[in-house]
């Protein structure tokens, strides 16, 4: 029998599709809910994954992560009953993001040498969430109620696809979210999504966007939809699309300085520099929230450089 957390996360990850929610107001409720049910990990946990899924604020991520490991260690000290399958199934989902931070700060990049410390490191992840996935599979294959914890495994499976195409738990892991997707279950549009994101991080620009337009048809009310076409849009240079996409978000639920960042992102990245530059000029003067002013002052950097290339 799934729990009441289990129970109101999966009612909140279907409202994200289903109504036009801004995304930050379910990442407000989930940390409601975590703050109100103090022994729960999970709702840390898909705050985790959907950070995880877009390689987005690692810390925040590792956060997450080593919070819901101290509930974990917590309410096994404490408990004198038997662990159930829902539980059982968080703590392998626990162990595989764990690992999923572990790659994602020690994946390959142009700025770092990947030394033989690093490569043992990343390989050690590999393995430790290899392990975490075959348990999570396991679990939640058997016990229909856990259909969530399914996704959840098959997200992190196909995200390794990128890492390793030849890998067979990576192909399972797209396969299924692919079967999951295409059908009338209730969990389907969260499988797509992760769809979407893993599309993305293997860089195949023509399924992501087939997956996100799909899903935009789908649920057209959804807000995390059209955020994520707007990333995969801009990623292959159309920036119509992006720009057009934006100005419907903001039309459904209001301007925001976040998004007005990522307009001027695209302004940029469509020649339209001095548009770019002025936009940030503009959100400068509204004092924005603090964790936007260092990427204000980088997008600002860049449209400078691009201004000087540009006047020359």
């Amino acid at each position: 029998m799934r729990s009441a957390v289990l129970i109101e996360i999966e009612r909140l990850a279907l409202r994200v599709f289903s109504s036009a929610v801004p995304v930050s107001v379910i990442a407000k409720e989930l940390q409601e809910l975590a703050e109100s049910n103090p022994a729960a990990a999970l709702p840390l946990l898909v705050q985790a994954i959907v950070l995880g899924m877009g390689r987005r604020d690692l810390a925040a991520m590792r956060g997450f992560t080593h919070d819901a490991m101290q509930r974990i260690s917590i309410a096994r000290t404490e408990s004198t009953t038997r662990i159930d399958g829902e539980q059982s199934a968080i703590i392998a989902f626990c162990d595989a993001l764990c690992a999923e931070v572990e790659l994602v700060d020690s994946r390959p990049v142009l700025e770092r040498v990947d030394t033989s410390e690093v490569v043992a490191r990343r390989a050690k992840a590999a393995q430790c969430q290899h392990e975490a996935l075959q348990r999570l599979h396991k679990v939640s294959d058997a016990a229909p109620d856990l259909v969530l914890f399914q996704v959840f495994s098959m997200a992190l499976s196909a995200l390794s696809l990128a890492n390793d195409p030849t890998s067979d738990l990576a192909h399972n892991g797209m396969n299924g979210l692919v079967a999951a997707f295409a059908s009338q279950a209730p969990l389907a549009p969260v499988a797509g999504y992760f769809l979407l994101c893993t599309h993305r991080r293997a860089k195949d620009s023509v399924q992501s966007r087939v997956v996100g337009e799909e899903l935009l048809r789908r649920y057209p009310a959804s807000l995390l939809v059209r955020l994520a076409l707007v990333s995969t849009y801009t990623g292959i240079g159309d920036h119509a699309r992006s720009l057009a996409l934006l100005g419907e978000i903001d039309a459904m639920v209001g301007h925001s300085a976040g998004r007005e960042v990522a307009r001027a992102m695209i302004l940029r990245l469509n020649g339209r520099v001095r548009e770019a530059n002025e936009l940030l000029s503009d959100l400068q003067t509204r004092a924005p929230e603090e964790h936007l002013k260092s990427i204000i002052a980088f997008e600002q950097r860049l449209s400078r450089i691009n201004v000087d290339r540009r006047d020359y």
